[in-house]
């Protein structure tokens, strides 16, 4: 059972993104709709870096809007 007094992150991951294709693609999404995201390791998905493990690409938004998000991305760029 977890404490009602816990903070959850205010950022989670809703998508790992393969290329920086499909990253500029989810961007132009999510600004649309007005989401506070960031990218985690974005020069990652530009494949000058390895891209599994700790440097995986990752989408990170609000926690609070995370299910929009997910339904969103996949409405909309089929993810």
């Amino acid at each position: 059972m977890s404490d009602p007094h816990e903070r959850k992150p205010a950022f989670v991951a809703v998508y790992r993104p393969a290329d920086h294709f499909k990253v500029a693609m989810v961007k132009m999404v999510l600004d649309r709709e007005g989401v506070n995201y960031y990218i985690e390791n974005e020069l990652a998905s530009l494949g000058e870096l390895p891209t599994s493990g700790a440097l995986a690409t990752r989408v990170m938004v609000q926690a609070d809007r995370a299910d929009e998000c997910k339904r969103l991305l996949e409405e909309e760029v089929g993810l």
